[in-house]
């Protein structure tokens, strides 16, 4: 997220980078949810619009609301332990991007280097409570210069209610931050 004259705003670059990457989305899905959030259609994406507009499907993503994105996502993850979120008892579960994944989604001067989520069910009800995301990122750039980028991602989703048979948050939150580093290792 930048910047700019005092509004935070979000580059549909960065942000399609960051969706087809994080889930299952096509590149239609994505481009569908960019369509929606880019009101004025100036390549940035306004967080205030954003968040105050209609829950539409790119809100619904990055919330972790989608329940068929999120299903998807934990089809070949492990659980690795246990931990209380906001004092509810649940299960650690682990999803490790594989490598043929990643070489699929790396493209041009993008390299996705490693992609790692950690998410927590609720030994009560079974729901999706938190997720933690780390994606790391290499970039190089026409004049031979080596960005990296790691951008973390952290849910949280509450006031789960029925929809149609089927459990959706009706709230919650989400943090993202991007962290750049140089070649040499050194964080910007």
């Amino acid at each position: 997220m930048a910047t700019y004259n005092g509004e935070e705003k979000q580059s549909v670059v960065e942000l399609r980078h960051v969706m087809t990457n994080l889930g299952k989305q096509t590149n239609e899905e994505v481009d569908e949810m960019i369509r929606e959030a880019d009101v004025d259609g100036d390549g940035q994406i306004n967080y205030e619009e954003f968040v105050k507009g209609p829950v539409r499907p790119l809100h619904r993503a990055l919330q972790g609301f989608d329940p068929r994105t999120t299903t998807s996502m934990f089809a070949d993850a492990r659980c690795i332990g246990e931990k209380k979120i906001n004092s509810e008892d649940c299960f650690i579960i682990k999803l490790c991007v594989d490598p043929q994944t990643l070489n699929a989604r790396s493209e041009g001067p993008t390299e996705i280097i490693r992609h790692v989520l950690f998410d927590y069910f609720s030994q009560k009800t079974g729901l999706l409570v938190h997720m933690e995301g780390s994606h790391f990122t290499r970039i190089q750039s026409n004049g031979g210069d080596v960005v990296y980028w790691e951008t973390t991602i952290n849910s949280f989703l509450e006031d789960y209610r029925p929809v149609e048979g089927i459990m959706i948050a009706h709230s919650g939150h989400s943090i993202v931050t991007p962290f750049r580093f140089e070649e040499d290792g050194a964080q910007l």
